[in-house]
């Protein structure tokens, strides 16, 4: 029978997952995800799941840029019937993503940028899959990493800046080959992978995902611009925490694109305690570069294998 452990004490074990993937211990809620396997045991890369790169020797990488709103606003609950922080649910659930994807293969060719951003743009960390899961083995590590990082920000919300910065990477990526200057790899290239959208029209896309997480309006700009929009595919998905009827997240909202394959906007609104699962999720999507719309997902759910969302 499968049990689930909390990443923040082992000894919390559940027969079940709970509602929205935490422990329901009040010291652990917002902090102890669960996972099927016991914490700090050694992935196991024999699993069924595939991502979308190449063989280890090749120079060829997938890469997620994780942009995570660190502004002060992150310190408020998330919930009105949860004690939880907004920063550390993010913390927890791009932990709980990134851990997820120990029993997929090729994870030392994908790699992960996660950049926080208040009024200012920091490159938090560039490392492979694998790198994360050897120097944390346990995730709770990881996830109290990125929360030491959150507390050195708090300040405004500068969302095109993070945007500006994101393509950036992507650009450096795509037609230089050279992540140096984010602390990441040079003389590598992005896996072009093949999408098919609704009219059945080819479009050759690089292996790359730009996530967006905020929780609020841009205070240094009056409109907000997405950078990706030029690209044949925009690979830019956004994540709004909240009710969804603010006006930052109608901002939001407004410059994310379509899906090419769902024709369903690239938006994940997490408006509920329940909904926590699906940012974990979708971190794993993201960082698997395989989807991009909540029905992506779902056809992931169901399949069980990460490539097939855009194969």
């Amino acid at each position: 029978m499968t049990k689930y452990f909390c990443s923040n004490e082992p000894k919390h074990v559940y027969e079940e997952m709970t509602d929205d993937g935490f422990c329901l211990e009040p010291e652990c809620y917002g902090v102890g995800f669960l996972i099927e396997n016991q914490p700090g045991s050694k992935p196991n890369t024999n699993g069924s799941e595939s991502l979308s790169v190449t063989s280890p020797s090749s120079t060829e990488a997938g890469l997620c840029i994780q942009i995570m709103d660190a502004s002060g606003s992150m310190q408020d609950q998330a919930f009105h019937n949860s004690p939880a922080l907004k920063e550390h649910l993010i913390a927890s659930s791009a932990a709980g993503g990134i851990y997820d994807l120990a029993q997929t293969t090729n994870i030392e060719n994908v790699y992960v940028c996660g950049i926080m951003f208040d009024t200012e743009v920091k490159t938090i960390f560039m490392e492979t899959v694998a790198d994360i899961l050897k120097n944390c083995p346990n995730p709770g590590e990881f996830t109290d990493f990125l929360k030491t990082n959150f507390c050195k920000m708090h300040g405004g919300t500068d969302i095109n800046k993070a945007l500006m910065f994101a393509k950036e990477i992507y650009g450096d990526f795509v037609t230089k080959g050279d992540l140096s200057k984010y602390n990441g790899p040079t003389n590598v290239k992005p896996v072009m992978h093949t999408v098919f959208d609704k009219n059945n029209n080819k479009h050759i896309v690089p292996n790359i995902r730009a996530l967006i997480y905020t929780d609020g309006m841009d205070t240094e700009s009056s409109k907000l611009i997405n950078p990706f929009k030029g690209e044949d595919v925009d690979v830019l998905m956004g994540s709004y925490f909240g009710p969804g009827e603010e006006e930052g997240c109608k901002a939001l909202r407004e410059i994310i694109s379509k899906c090419p394959k769902h024709d369903f906007e690239q938006f994940f609104l997490i408006n509920d305690p329940k909904r926590i699962q699906t940012l974990r999720k979708l971190f794993r999507m993201a960082s698997g570069a395989s989807g991009f719309c909540p029905m992506c997902l779902a056809d992931i759910e169901t399949s069980g294998n990460i490539s097939k969302s855009t194969d």
